[in-house]
């Protein structure tokens, strides 16, 4: 008999010990799941906000080292959330979109450009000093990074 009590005892203790009562710790971890899954959520959001506002301010601006500029803030948003072969395609659009952007800034400044040297020297070869627009128009641009080199001299 002593027996039989102490296998029901201890089956009831066994049984007690697995039934499956979540406990106040369990429940705090719970909470702390969702709440991490609810700001996570509002980060994606607002990140997702910003770059649509990126997005639409990009639509109106005509200057291609702004549209530069933008295109690379949207980067730098898309790209933490990205899988590893998400971020190349990523990075292949970013780097297409910047070459449209070369190009427009080589078609309009196409006439500085080609008189670059005109611009910087007189008819017998001396260095003269340019016209201002000339002395703005490289500080814009080494502004944005961009260096304009003599090519004669390399």
């Amino acid at each position: 008999m002593k027996r039989f009590l102490y296998l029901f005892l201890s089956g009831i203790a066994l049984l007690t010990a697995c039934q499956n009562n979540p406990s106040k710790q369990t429940d705090k971890d719970i909470q702390n799941i969702d709440s991490i899954k609810q700001e996570t959520k509002a980060d994606s959001i607002k990140q997702t906000a910003n770059i649509d506002s990126i997005k639409q301010v990009l639509a109106k601006t005509t200057d291609p080292l702004k549209r530069i500029k933008l295109h690379e803030q949207v980067i730098d948003l898309t790209i933490e959330a990205a899988t590893p072969e998400e971020r190349c395609r990523i990075f292949d659009d970013f780097n297409t979109q910047v070459e449209k952007e070369l190009l427009k800034i080589n078609e309009h400044e196409s006439y500085f450009l080609d008189h670059y040297y005109e611009f910087r020297m007189d008819d017998e070869g001396n260095e003269k000093e340019p016209h201002d627009s000339i002395i703005q128009k490289e500080q814009y641009y080494k502004k944005y990074g961009i260096d304009l080199l003599d090519m004669r001299l390399m």
